[in-house]
């Protein structure tokens, strides 16, 4: 085994005759490492060749080209890439698990590539592989912790660890038992929150931030994690930051766009950087389309169109043809509608909940209604007034099937919400949890889970307690998965809170 190594770091030009192997983040490596950040790979890849010559024993190399080889399989979702990729990743990993134990790096260099590859295999629906590097990727990060509790670029890993152990949901608990996996969602955002307001390694910042943006939106659900995020994006260091990079720019993207700012989002969109420098991130493309969708721009359809030309794998490729079917609705042509809703049907997957949904639309052949279509795309957008206005129009009459008067009442809960008035809000959810409990949609788990986030935030911990738990234990189909995740977050939370009072 031992002479197998030797022959792959010969191999990969990362070792000399009487070489002493060590991780060192010098000057190129940082470089590397922020450029990897900005997807500009070509560029990181020139660094690391570089370093690589002068420094042949630093395995910090193999573990920055790992970054990349990741960040490509994820990006991408080319299930060619990934099949050809899986070798690379054997051989990267050998490399620096090859190196110094009384370094700080070498645990996190290879819990973090567990991690990365935990996240590719999950993209790829090998979920007990998955399983197995997550639970690699925790013990290696825990035991880093106890060695060198104040290693910076642990904290992070371990905080992105805790988040996601905190809000696994209860049909994946089984992950958590059988390798006594603990994490709490708060904990591990606070974590990032210091990192990303601390640390002086650009790297690091940007690492950081990304993270605590995209764990912001999806599970802190918390007042002040927000308004700590908006402080932070506000600062002209870190929007310099952002702008630089297409990574970024997604997180702050969505974050924009849950937190109801769509002309925000898509400035940020269409002034993001692109060019042959940078790898193609066509997700972004499709974040476009639906950000201007939302607004009920007529040129949304141009970038959905983009991205189904364009992306070379089967994520929200029945999302978006659903959506070129909405943006048809909307403009009165039934048989582009109908045209589009039967390519849902005939590409991409399942995997993920969008899709899952526009599958479930165009398999049941139901047409939705088109005034509270565009009401539902115009809230999504935060544009509250326009669609308050919308689902005014709404006659009783013209509302037909059950699911329709479910989502009605809502869909006015909604907008009321995140209008500021919870007063009204209430009653709504309350009425919908109500009248959609029976139902698989996921209109009454949703109020469940508004409901609670609405009574954390009054403080109000017991009956925040009762609508997470009530979240829990209804029974539906739709995106299931990301609400129990903050539902169990929510319940997390709350329980911590009613401990410190």
């Amino acid at each position: 085994m031992k002479s197998y190594i030797a022959g792959l770091l010969l191999l990969c030009g990362v070792v000399q005759a009487n070489a002493q192997l060590h991780y060192n983040m010098d000057t190129n490596c940082r470089r590397a490492y922020q450029e990897i950040l900005n997807l500009k790979f070509k560029s990181a890849a020139t660094l690391l060749a570089s370093e690589a010559a002068l420094d042949p024993s630093n395995l910090l190399v193999p573990y920055l080209k790992h970054y990349m080889l990741f960040l490509e399989n994820v990006i991408s979702g080319n299930k060619a890439l990934f099949d050809k990729s899986a070798p690379a990743h054997t051989e990267l990993m050998d490399l620096v698990a090859s190196g110094p134990k009384n370094s700080p790096w070498h645990l996190y260099c290879r819990a973090q590539m567990s991690l990365q590859w935990a996240l590719v295999r999950i993209r790829e629906g090998n979920y007990a592989s998955a399983a197995l590097d997550f639970n690699r990727a925790y013990r290696l990060l825990t035991e880093n912790n106890v060695k060198y509790p104040g290693f910076m670029p642990n904290q992070t890993g371990l905080a992105l660890m805790q988040i996601l152990i905190g809000s696994i949901p209860e049909n994946y608990q089984w992950v958590t038992r059988l390798f006594s996996l603990k994490g709490a969602v708060n904990e591990g955002i606070s974590r990032l929150q210091q990192v990303s307001s601390t640390t002086d390694d650009i790297f690091l910042q940007q690492e950081s931030l990304f993270l605590l943006t995209f764990t912001t939106f999806n599970l802190g659900d918390n007042e002040m994690h927000t308004r700590f995020l908006e402080s932070i994006l506000k600062s002209p260091s870190v929007e310099t930051l952002v702008v630089q990079s297409p990574l970024l720019i997604y997180a702050s993207v969505v974050f924009a766009m849950h937190n109801g700012q769509n002309d925000r989002a898509i400035d940020l969109l269409l002034e993001r950087p692109q060019g042959s420098d940078y790898y193609p991130f066509h997700y972004l493309d499709y974040l476009t389309g639906v950000a201007k969708l939302n607004r009920l721009d007529q040129d949304a359809t141009v970038w959905f169109l983009r991205y189904l030309l364009n992306y070379e794998g089967e994520a929200f490729i029945k999302s978006a043809y659903q959506r070129l079917a909405w943006a048809a609705m909307i403009e009165g042509d039934d048989e582009k509608f109908s045209g589009y809703m039967a390519r849902v049907k005939l590409r991409g997957n399942t995997q993920l909940e969008s899709d899952q949904r526009a599958q479930q639309q165009a398999v049941s052949g139901l047409v939705p209604n088109t005034r509270l279509l565009t009401a539902t795309l115009l809230f999504d957008g935060g544009y509250y007034a326009r669609a308050m206005s919308e689902l005014k129009k709404i006659q009783p009459e013209e509302i037909h099937i059950e699911r329709e008067k479910i989502e009605f009442t809502y869909r006015k809960a909604r907008i009321y919400h995140e209008w500021g008035n919870p007063g009204k809000a209430i009653p709504a959810y309350q009425l919908t949890l109500d009248q959609g409990q029976k139902y698989p949609w996921y209109f009454a788990a949703n109020s469940a889970l508004n409901l609670g986030l609405i009574f954390e935030n009054q403080k109000k911990f017991a009956e925040a307690e009762k609508y997470y738990r009530r979240c829990l234990d209804l029974n539906y189909t739709e995106y299931k998965t990301s609400i129990s995740q903050k539902a169990k977050a929510g319940l997390n939370r709350v329980r911590n809170s009613t401990k410190n009072n």
